[in-house]
């Protein structure tokens, strides 16, 4: 079985995509998991075609150049791919690296899926630091209008995302938002003035959690608080209502952080790519997403034959999704670059694909 075609007929029955572009697709995949490794130069030598290792690169330097993708048929791609629930929990959050004096900076919404975050959509802030409001609201524009009917249960996110406009905007799109915020910020209980959160919290013991009874006024809006105290410290979470799962449903944003460490230096060294220009790195981003969801999947298929422990975090027993990822990339790659097992194992691998 030739897995280039074999994989690029099963992206064509997903993405309306001419047939060369498919194939580039699928080549540059297969790439990802057999050398493990997002620098294009390297990536060159995994294309199967008749041409040279250097005309592959000025093929890969092409494609980055000049070749549009459709982000929003990438991500309805992605979500067939692997076993959501049926009201998402989504997280936001920024990785970033430097190349040289040159900053990268990627700001992602992801959906939460059995300890780890499946990326949808993403913009390179062509900056340093943290991201702004509407540069937030714009993803989630993306978001509403590529799934306008999809159940979100709440959005997760860290410190850096609060603010009354960005928070004042998912209220009105009835967003439910779990926010950390700062210890500092200063919170108005209902008839009194206004105290650190830390002060309106300060009777709370180790290894538990509490949430203030009524909305307190915080940067002009009328948000529950809730706040918790672990040997690691305190952590205090805003939201628009007061279930009693605040703490926890905040807790699901770490899994955003297995996804880039599964991106970056422990799976695919997305720092390796050498590139700056956000429409290129956005392009990356998307290829990379699919390699990632194939080897978290075909992972979720070998722990379901041979169960790994659970691993423990600070918040306690979770699913090992690092080892899991790890898992499915290393079934995948031994495949690919052992030919009898390829011929036995890589058409049931495909089955991922499934329309």
């Amino acid at each position: 079985m030739n897995p280039v075609t074999a994989l690029q007929n099963k992206l064509s029955v997903h993405l309306d995509w001419n047939k060369a572009r498919c194939e580039f697709i699928a080549q540059f995949i297969l790439g990802l998991i057999k050398l493990r490794t997002s620098s294009l130069y390297r990536l060159r030598v995994a294309f199967v075609r008749e041409a040279s290792p250097d005309s592959s690169y000025k093929r890969i330097q092409r494609f980055f150049r000049s070749y549009s993708l459709d982000y929003s048929a990438i991500a309805r791609l992605i979500v067939t791919l692997v076993p959501l629930e049926p009201k998402w929990t989504l997280c936001l959050d920024r990785t970033n690296w430097k190349l040289g004096s040159q900053d990268i900076n990627h700001l992602v919404l992801a959906v939460c899926c059995q300890g780890v975050a499946i990326p949808l959509f993403w913009s390179n802030l062509d900056k340093a630091g943290c991201s702004e409001s509407n540069q937030r609201i714009a993803l989630m524009k993306r978001f509403l209008a590529t799934f306008p009917d999809q159940p979100v249960a709440c959005l997760s996110a860290d410190r850096e995302f609060h603010g009354h406009g960005w928070l004042s905007w998912l209220m009105e799109q009835g967003i439910l938002f779990r926010v950390r915020i700062k210890k500092n910020t200063q919170v108005a209980k209902p008839g009194s003035s206004a105290i650190s959160v830390r002060l309106q919290f300060r009777s709370l013991k180790a290894g538990t959690w509490d949430a203030i009874s009524k909305p307190c006024k915080i940067w002009g809006l009328k948000l529950y608080v809730a706040g918790s105290l672990s040997h690691k410290g305190y952590c205090f979470v805003v939201s628009q209502d007061k279930p009693d799962t605040i703490i926890p449903d905040y807790h699901c944003r770490w899994e955003i952080e297995s996804l880039f460490s599964c991106l970056k230096t422990r799976g695919f060294d997305m720092e390796a790519c050498r590139l700056t220009a956000p429409e290129r790195t956005d392009k990356l981003t998307a290829l990379l997403a699919l390699a990632f969801c194939w080897s978290y999947t075909e992972g979720l298929k070998r722990q379901a034959i041979s169960p790994s422990r659970i691993a423990k975090t600070r918040f306690g027993a979770s699913w090992p999704a690092e080892s899991i990822f790890h898992q499915g990339l290393e079934y995948l790659q031994e495949l690919l670059l052992n030919p009898d097992k390829l011929k036995r194992g890589f058409k049931q691998a495909l089955n991922f694909f499934v329309p």
